[in-house]
């Protein structure tokens, strides 16, 4: 669903580098004190946060699924001046284009949530699990609840003007079904008048603390520790492979 939103995502982001900065000093904050310096953003989007580590310092992989984001990535990195090595590449199969270990492999963003099975969850982790290095860490980070990702994804409306008199408007309903959730984003782009209207469906599914905590200790990750607080509305996870 990305494809088509590649090109709008970072505009729907109020103050985009201050995202940035936000994103590298709070995955600084636990990154740095277990001795970190390789890290695998494996669901990166357009680089928000592989950015933000790599103004840290870090040496920094950004992979993702979508071809579109990851260009909008690459971009994004060279705007900013930092280096980031960016590989095409799907969370559960990452060995096939993810040669290297890392000391950390990370998923912000509530990535995970598009993992519509318990199957397509493990594959992922378990993917996750071939890239980290032995003493190397996982970082999960999902929303935790309806209301947190009501949050994410609430009813929105959003109107840019771009600098070539591009008009384009943003809208979402979100649906809430027994066991997804179906987000509809609307973006309406008028030229000379004229709309033209993409429809872009995403389905989703909520992951509980204990099944995430079942599924890292599965795949072989040990010393599960959350690190979310009770109000924060997200739910994240450290895990240590040894």
């Amino acid at each position: 669903p990305y494809a088509a939103l590649a090109a709008y995502y970072d505009l729907l982001i109020p103050d985009w580098e201050a995202a940035v900065r936000s994103a590298g000093e709070k995955l600084d904050r636990i990154l740095r004190p277990l001795g970190v310096t390789s890290v695998l953003d494996c669901t990166c989007g357009t680089g928000i946060h592989s950015i933000g580590l790599a103004q840290k310092g870090y040496s920094v992989t950004g992979s993702d699924v979508s071809r579109p984001m990851l260009r909008k990535a690459r971009q994004n990195a060279q705007r900013t001046g930092v280096a980031v090595r960016w590989l095409h590449a799907d969370i559960r199969s990452l060995r096939a284009a993810v040669k290297d270990c890392f000391d950390a492999v990370i998923t912000c963003g509530s990535s995970l949530l598009h993992l519509v099975s318990p199957r397509d969850l493990s594959e992922a982790l378990e993917s996750m699990f071939a890239v980290t290095r032995e003493g190397g860490y996982i970082l999960t980070v999902v929303a935790s609840s309806e209301k947190s990702l009501k949050k994410i994804y609430p009813f929105m409306y959003k109107q840019i003007q771009l600098p070539d008199g591009v008009e384009v408007s943003f809208f979402t309903t979100t649906e809430y079904g027994e066991e997804a959730i179906f987000l509809n984003l609307f973006i309406v782009r008028t030229v000379s008048g004229n709309p033209k209207i993409t429809h872009i469906p995403m389905r989703l599914r909520l992951v509980g603390q204990q099944e995430l905590q079942d599924l890292l200790l599965k795949v072989g990750f040990v010393h599960v520790k959350s690190l979310s607080s009770s109000c924060s509305g997200t739910l994240t996870l450290l895990a240590e492979k040894t």
